[in-house]
């Protein structure tokens, strides 16, 4: 596999690495809309703890992106063509 391969590979299997990233994803993408730390929680059913590491992980890698707003807002970058795939696969697989 070259480099640019590995690197793809390697940011996949990190943003899907967890059950509670895949569920951020799907309530990120699910309205479009940025929402807080708690909007997610109640959405995911994830604890706080769980729910700032499986964040902290998907803005590191560009898939999720931090709003500089009070509460912070976080949203789905759906300039990465990855996040743009993910989300039309969750569309097509009706998990929304």
């Amino acid at each position: 596999m070259d480099p640019e391969g590995k690197r793809i590979a390697e940011v996949i299997e990190a943003g899907l690495g967890s059950i509670g990233r895949i569920r951020i994803m799907k309530a990120l993408s699910r309205d479009r809309e940025p929402l807080t730390k708690y909007a997610i929680a109640k959405q995911t059913g994830l604890r706080y703890n769980d729910l700032v590491a499986n964040l902290r992980i998907l803005v590191g890698i560009g898939w999720v992106e931090e709003l500089n707003t009070r509460p912070a807002k976080y949203k789905v970058n759906a300039e990465n063509q990855i996040v743009s795939s993910l989300i039309e696969f969750f569309y097509k697989a009706r998990y929304t």
